[in-house]
């Protein structure tokens, strides 16, 4: 079966008057192999190994708990994720906007949050939506990205009030 794209690591020989390819299934995978993705990796890994945990899993769950009381005071925010020891992470709706809107709104703002039934469905079932928006914090947030999460959330209050 001849390849079906053309690129790096699956050429055999190159010559103006012939190609001979690879064997499958190295014929198959056209293109550089992603070297630069596994050097950045290996940064990332080794910044990682350098933090205290402890001190960024402090850090992470600080700002859940601040998203989570102020999203919570809020007419119509339904918070969904309130397990005692969870990853920095919540699922909100707000009111009957579709999440998917929500998501758009504080992509325009600026915000990124995830949208849909994160490979939950079942679970979306249950409790009765189609979706919910998914705020996560890390490492590099701030409370000032809480603020502005909780800001976000107003404007989309006003703008389907």
């Amino acid at each position: 079966m001849p390849p079906y794209q053309g690129g790096g690591e699956m050429i055999e020989q190159v010559s103006f008057d012939n190609i001979t390819f690879k064997e499958p299934p190295y014929r198959f995978e056209a293109g550089t192999p992603a070297i630069v993705e596994v050097i950045g990796l290996g940064t990332a890994v080794d910044y990682l190994n350098g933090l205290d945990k402890a001190v960024v899993h402090t850090h992470e769950q600080k700002l859940l708990q601040e998203a989570e009381k102020a999203l919570g005071a809020i007419e119509g925010v339904r918070i969904y994720s309130t397990a005692p020891e969870r990853a920095a992470i919540l699922s909100f709706n707000v009111g009957n906007v579709h999440p998917h809107d929500v998501a758009t709104i504080f992509d325009q703002l600026g915000i990124a949050v995830r949208a849909g039934h994160h490979c939950a469905q079942p679970l979306m079932k249950v409790l009765g939506v189609p979706a919910t928006v998914r705020a996560s914090f890390a490492l590099y947030n701030t409370v000032d990205d809480v603020e502005r999460l909780v800001e976000a959330v107003h404007k989309v209050k006003k703008i389907f009030s």
